[in-house]
């Protein structure tokens, strides 16, 4: 009977190295698995830095895009408004003409002791 109970605890004994090999194994990939995670893990937190860098410095080129926009259009004069100036009889619409043509000089004479300013 202690014989045959040797052999069986002897089985036992076999299995459960058997199944520690195989918990070791495991452990081992859920080791790796982890570290690969932990490397996605670290991609992701820099792929989203580098998205909120990438928006916020699109965010920037809009508003700057938007402001050059502002000023090319109060740099340039209408083809109209030039017509104008040019051949139209002198009256009250040509002083509202010449008012618009100021307020542009205006800016750009702002404009250019803004840029001056900055320059120093």
């Amino acid at each position: 009977a202690l014989l045959r109970e040797s052999a069986q605890f002897a089985a036992l004994a076999g299995e459960l190295s058997a199944c520690d090999e195989l918990l070791a194994r495991f452990e081992t990939l859920l080791d790796t698995f982890q570290g690969d995670l932990a490397g996605l893990s670290s991609d992701i937190k820099r792929l989203q830095d580098e998205s909120v860098s990438r928006s916020r410095a699109l965010d920037n080129r809009r508003a700057v895009r938007t402001q050059l926009h502002k000023a090319t259009q109060q740099l340039q004069l209408p083809p109209k408004l030039r017509k104008r100036l040019a051949h139209a009889p002198i009256n009250e619409r040509y002083v509202r003409h010449l008012e618009r043509f100021n307020e542009r000089l205006a800016y750009l004479y702002t404009a250019q002791a803004t840029a001056a300013k900055s320059g120093e």
